[in-house]
């Protein structure tokens, strides 16, 4: 009677039935081995014969367009065949003593050529001097509240042929801004793959990207990118005639070091005239240094470079990876300051400041928001430091695209400086007078 286990079932004690299973999982194990080699194969060919100089052009221009896409250049006001109007204060003091508030309303219609300007001084809400400034059919106009019982006629300021030139100046949204900017680096790195492009396999660790510029490549260079922005309509709306006559590419030859692996960069070079000029990683940057210059690159989650001379740093500007921007220009004795970036959902941080070593230094600091496709207010704080004069401006404006805001005034009784009646010759120059003596500028 055959054995039988406690559930009456049979063992099974055939050794070729172990054997089979036995070599089963054999070959499962080596099939996955396999395949796994071949995945690897595949990712190391790709980036060891695959990927060459162009690609890399491709590769590096495609990471900046996306860096810069999430810059926040503001989404503008739908102000297409609409007024535009200004309006707000500005809180003004010196040392920290208040001068008073400056009201200001400024209308524009720019297909009619308009525009009006609305001021006034206060002073603890009680005003000090107010008016209005018009301008219409290229003349100016201005009226004195209180000062004035007529419109003043100042006289022609710009003739029907500077208007035209106004005209022809660009109307720059800012989509505008940020298309254009992507789309020049992507037309720069497309001219740049005119020039003479090299990869070299450096043993089974290492490859080169060689990217070399001479007389003629520059030129064909050049004349790529012209006929990039030529065939673009938004980009002939800003530069125009754009002819390209211009040499943005400079001669000389890049050497661009990679781990074959990975495609990760370990080093550049610059070679010019038989001369090479290698950047080498320390871990943290890439630093390139001759005579008494020095670079500094970071390529991680900040793309940023410094410039230096005599260890003085010249040149900064970086990039964060959320778009935030950053410019730091030192010539001589003027320091040059910017920085801009998202300041939230809808609004854009915006501060800049120039100072010089002697007198001068003026910053401002803000707020752009955009409320709707057609409100924006910005907030933020001006100030100015000159020879013991420290002005201080809060600034407070309130922004409006919206039809029918301003038209034109009746300027048939306006009269010129000297059609004045010496009633209004006299309280016009007492009223400056005041103004002049209270905030002590009878110096000047």
């Amino acid at each position: 009677m055959e054995e039988q286990n406690e559930l009456g079932v049979k063992p099974n004690n055939d050794e070729s039935f172990v054997e089979k299973k036995s070599h089963k999982g054999l070959v499962i194990g080596l099939v996955t081995i396999i395949l796994i080699l071949i995945a690897c194969g595949g990712y190391f060919g790709y980036y060891y014969f695959y990927l060459n100089t162009e690609m890399y052009i491709d590769n590096l221009s495609n990471k900046l367009v996306k860096r810069v896409e999430k810059v926040n250049f503001g989404q503008g006001l739908d102000a297409e065949n609409k007024d535009l109007q200004l309006a707000g204060n500005i809180d003004l003091k010196n040392n920290d003593t208040n001068l008073g508030n400056l009201v200001y309303d400024l209308k524009v219609n720019a297909k009619q050529d308009v525009v009006n300007l609305k001021l006034g001084l206060e002073e603890n809400q009680k005003s000090l001097i107010g008016g209005n400034l018009y301008y219409q059919d290229h003349n100016l106009y201005a009226d004195i509240d209180d000062v004035l019982n007529s419109v003043i006629d100042l006289g022609e300021i710009l003739n029907e042929e500077q208007t035209a030139v106004l005209d022809e100046i660009p109307d720059v949204k800012p989509e505008d801004v940020k298309y254009i900017v992507t789309h020049l680096i992507e037309y720069y790195f497309t001219g740049l793959k005119e020039a003479k492009l090299e990869t070299n396999l450096k043993g089974l660790t290492e490859k080169e990207y060689v990217v070399e510029l001479d007389k003629i490549t520059a030129k064909n260079a050049n004349k790529k990118l012209a006929e990039l922005i030529k065939e673009d309509k938004t980009m002939n709306k800003v530069f125009g005639s754009f002819d390209g006559d211009y040499d943005f590419y400079p001669m000389g030859k890049l050497i661009v070091t990679v781990k074959a692996y990975n495609n990760e960069v370990t080093k550049f070079a610059l070679v010019n005239n038989n001369e090479k000029i290698e950047a080498k990683h320390d871990g943290e940057k890439y630093v390139l240094a001759k005579d008494d210059m020095k670079l500094h690159v970071w390529t991680a989650d900040t793309l940023k470079l410094e410039a230096y001379e005599n260890d003085t740093l010249v040149l900064s500007m970086a990039l964060t990876k959320d778009g935030y921007i950053t410019l730091d220009v030192n010539v001589e004795d003027v320091s040059i300051k910017f920085e801009t970036g998202a300041n939230g959902k809808d609004s854009t941080k915006v501060a800049m400041s120039i100072s010089d070593a002697e007198s001068i230094n003026l910053s401002y600091d803000g707020v752009v928001t955009q409320n709707n496709n057609h409100e924006a207010t910005v907030k933020g704080t001006l100030e100015l430091a000159s020879f013991g004069v420290n002005l201080k401006a809060d600034l407070n404006v309130n922004i409006l695209a919206d039809a029918n805001l301003v038209e034109k005034i009746d300027v048939k009784d306006a009269k010129k400086l000297d059609q004045l009646s010496e009633e209004e010759q006299l309280n016009f120059y007492t009223k400056l007078m005041e103004i002049m003596n209270k905030y002590d500028l009878g110096n000047l």
